[in-house]
Parts: structure tokens; sequence; C-alpha cells
């Protein structure tokens, strides 16, 4: 207990610095990957499983604060400018932190999340029992362009960076894939479509062409250092056609057209619900 009080004050320090100087101060993950047993933490007033076994993903969340919390003020505010309901859908779900947050709004009717590394969808599914969120389903599969079994990289140091594998010479599971397409064949109305898969972003979008033609989600992708080495905003702007335009999420959780330095980007069509709602958070 000792050790994961430790662990907490200098996740807290690092939380600091980065929100306060934009630095991530060195050595969060080898704490974390100190931690030798489960636990039960709290995370913005809510229960989380935390698996020793991916620890390292836990980061700020150890010390009760989101790693990503503009995502989640944007989705709040997305929510208080929106009069409908949706299904909101994590492609890559990695420990939970969006499901943990988003399946508990009233808004939100149903949630999805697709997360192929085993120890990462157990976390996911024993956060969700904590919690006794009833509409929250966990498919332990990748989301590619196509259905069938694929390559998956285990980042046994950072397994929040494990991907789709690119490189034959990588140590890789075979996992079970599947498409947007083929999960979601019938229309289910609004939707936030969060992707998250170190790089395989435009493979997602690829495999659901039909359900964002029928569905014209609002998607939320990662686009940062890491991204940038496997994809372009143009290669996304094809992907999902004219009707679609492309934010930077900003720390704040505001949205504009500064693509220089970014973390999350946000999509929307312009006949979609979200639209209005959108034009609302641009600065």
């Amino acid at each position: 207990m000792i050790w994961l009080y430790l662990v907490k004050t200098y996740s807290f320090i690092y939380g600091v610095f980065k929100s306060t100087f934009n630095v991530n101060l060195r050595g969060l993950g080898f704490f974390l990957r100190k931690i030798e047993r489960d636990y039960i933490i709290n995370v913005n007033g809510k229960k989380m499983y935390l698996n020793h076994n991916v620890a390292s993903c836990y980061e700020r969340l150890i010390s009760g604060v989101y790693n990503e919390p503009e995502t989640h003020i944007f989705f709040e505010m997305l929510m208080k400018k929106s009069d409908f309901n949706i299904v909101f859908i994590d492609v890559g779900a990695n420990v939970g932190e969006m499901i943990l947050d988003f399946a508990g709004h009233k808004k939100v009717t149903q949630v999805f999340g697709f997360e192929p590394h085993p120890e990462c969808a157990a976390a996911c599914e024993l956060s969700i029992g904590l919690n006794n969120y009833e509409n929250v389903i966990i498919k332990k599969k990748a989301l590619s362009d196509k259905a069938s079994h694929i390559k998956f990289t285990l980042n046994r140091k950072s397994p929040n960076a494990s991907r789709i594998s690119f490189n034959e010479r990588e140590e890789c599971i075979d996992v079970e894939s599947s498409t947007l397409d083929t999960e979601f064949p019938d229309a289910i109305g609004p939707a936030v479509v969060l992707v998250d898969v170190e790089g395989g972003e435009p493979l997602v979008l690829r495999g659901g062409k039909t359900f964002i033609k029928e569905n014209r989600p609002l998607i939320i992708f990662e686009y940062n250092n890491v991204s940038r080495k496997f994809f372009n905003l143009n290669e996304m702007r094809t992907i999902l056609g004219a009707n679609y335009y492309i934010f930077r999420l900003r720390a704040d959780g505001y949205l504009d057209r500064e693509f220089e330095n970014t973390w999350n980007c946000v999509a929307v069509d312009a006949d979609s619900p979200f639209y209005e709602a959108i034009k609302l958070l641009l600065v």
C-alpha cells in the first residue's frame, strides 16, 4: 500500500506538470510497472479496476484524474449542446477510461468497446461490473478494414501502445478482426465513435464506409506524433468524404483548425445532428 501511495503521489505531480507546463516527467511508467497486485481505484467519482499486468496504462488514472481530460471536457460540452441520445463506440478501449465516464451519461443509451489486448479487455469488464453498467458490451477483437484474423503487437512495456502489426518481425499474437460495417449492419442513429488504435485509424474507417454513410457519426480519432508516422489528415479526408470537416481537439475541450500540434482530432458530417453543436465549440 505504501508503494501505491507513492505512485499515486508521483502521478499527481506528473499531471500537474502535464496540465500546467505540457511537460511529461520521466519515470511514471517505471513506477507503475512495479505494482504487483490489482487494486480498485477511484477516478472522478467512479470505481475503476487496476489490472497490475497493464499498470502503465493507468498513468494519471491512478491518482484519480483522466489521462485525456480534454476529450472528457469536449464530450460533456457536446452533450450539453445536443438534445438527443447517442450510441458510443470505443475502438481501442484500452483499460476503459472513456467507457467509465461516457457509459454513465444520461444521454448515452448504449456503449460498445472493442479491445483486442486480453488484459486490457479484462480490466474493462471488471470496471463495468464495479459500476453496475448494464448498457456496455465489450468485444475482445480488433477493428480494421477486414473481418478475419490479424497480427497484433503486444507492447509489454507500454500496453497502451499495442497495435495492429505493420512489421512481420515484431512479436505478435493472432487476434480476431472485424469491421464497423460487420459489427453494425443496421443504422443505429446518432453515434460518437472514438478511434485510438496507434496508427491504424484509417483501416478502421475504411472498414466502416457503409456504417459512416448511414449513420454520419461524429468521429474522434488520435492524431499525434505516433499516428503521423502512419497516415495524414488528407488521407482521412479522402476516406470520410467532402461532407466531413476535421478539427483539432484543444486542451480546453474546444475545437480549432490549427493542426501543427495535435493529439486528437474531431470529424463531423455537415448533415449530421452534431454539426450545429460542433459550430458552437469552434474557436
